[in-house]
């Protein structure tokens, strides 16, 4: 063992690196070591330096070139920001800190204050940007107050926690973007394309967004009040904990979209699509569901009082536990659904009919109902109104 530890001394080039600190017995000269640790930090620190300031120039260079190009030929200037945003620069080199030295070797960063000011000349050209390429841009935390942006191309774009009040964002491609905590407020989004893009707890309060394509996006906390959300295509988008209050949803398709516990309160979802959509818990308290699709939708602890279910089709759908009192019924289709335990107070009054009634799957401790019509639910169905009618 002892002689392996001297073969691996010797010839690992400890023994010559130990020679050059530590002085041996009858040295003729003095260790060295030290003398060739300076050389080395200054030698490194000339390669970061260098390095350093060349990345420096070649990003100012491309900078001057996008500002000539930007007068003589913008949109293609524009096409060329997200990628000059990302421009990326060792770190600053200290001298008299190593490990910034050693960073600067081998670590890059964003060049921010290129970024920040690549954001100031945005917002100076904000009136002229419609149908410019963005993909991938940053524009996050930017004040974009009626911007026109109409038709543009935002791709996976940054716009988290951004100001777009009354902005003109007609036609643009958003889709995968993030908008954050974005405020979109009056906003024209009319036929822009959202899909699969991030707009959780965004303020969309009036935006126009008749027409646009916001499938599997993510509108969680979302405030959509008095939103025109007409023909939008919602499919499978997740509005969970939403704010809808008199949004006007007519003829909008939510299929699969996820409204768990959102607020729907005075919406207007004539004619909508709502076929096997989560509205557990959701409140739809005097909402407008005339002639609305509801077939399969899970509806369990929604709030329905006077809302209007005229025309709307209900078949399948899951009811369990949800208030409808005072709600217009009148010529729903109930075939199959689930009524267990639902609060039916003043629905027969309101056009809800026996032979309704003897359409749904089960009515099982469900309440509210006029004496004369629980009689003659007991006389022509009485299974519906026991546990059998779960099975």
């Amino acid at each position: 063992m002892e002689m392996f530890l001297k073969a691996v001394f010797r010839y690992s080039g400890i023994e010559f690196i130990y020679g050059l600190f530590m002085s041996r017995r009858n040295a003729q000269r003095p260790p060295i070591g030290l003398l060739w640790v300076v050389i080395f930090y200054l030698s490194a620190f000339g390669i970061a330096a260098q390095r350093y300031n060349n990345r420096i120039d070649t990003v100012e260079q491309r900078i001057a070139n996008f500002s000539t190009q930007l007068q003589s030929s913008p949109k293609v200037a524009w096409e060329r920001l997200p990628a000059l945003q990302k421009m990326q620069i060792p770190a600053t080199p200290t001298f008299f800190s190593p490990s910034s030295v050693f960073r600067s070797l081998i670590e890059e960063t964003v060049y921010l204050d290129i970024a920040r000011q690549f954001k100031i000349t945005i917002a100076a050209y904000k009136d002229s940007l419609s149908y410019v390429g963005f993909d991938l841009v940053d524009l996050s935390h930017m004040d974009l107050s009626r911007a026109n942006l109409r038709g543009a191309s935002l791709l996976e774009a940054n716009l988290d926690s951004a100001v777009l009040v009354q902005a003109d964002l007609r036609e643009t491609y958003l889709l995968y973007a993030y908008l954050r905590q974005t405020d979109l407020g009056e906003a024209n989004l009319s036929n822009a394309y959202l899909r699969e893009a991030n707009l959780q707890k965004a303020n969309l309060q009036k935006a126009n967004l008749r027409g646009a394509d916001l499938q599997e996006a993510e509108l969680q906390k979302a405030n959509l009040q008095k939103a025109n959300l007409q023909k939008a295509n919602l499919q499978k988008a997740n509005l969970q904990k939403a704010g809808l209050q008199e949004a006007n949803l007519q003829k909008a398709n939510l299929q699969k979209a996820n409204l768990n516990n959102a607020n729907l309160q005075k919406a207007n979802l004539a004619s909508a699509d709502l076929q096997k959509a989560n509205l557990q818990k959701a409140n739809l308290a005097s909402a407008d569901l005339q002639n609305a699709d509801l077939r399969g939708a899970d509806l369990t602890s929604a709030n329905l009082g006077r809302a209007n279910l005229v025309g709307a089709d209900l078949r399948g759908g899951y009811l369990e536990r949800a208030s409808l009192q005072n709600a217009n019924l009148q010529n729903a289709d109930l075939g199959g659904a689930y009524l267990q335990n639902a609060n039916l107070s003043g629905t027969s009054s309101r056009g809800l009919t026996i032979d309704q009634l003897l359409q749904v799957k089960s009515l099982y401790n469900a309440y509210g109902l006029e004496q004369e019509t629980m009689k003659q639910l007991q006389e022509q169905a009485p299974d519906l109104l026991t546990a059998k009618s779960l099975h």
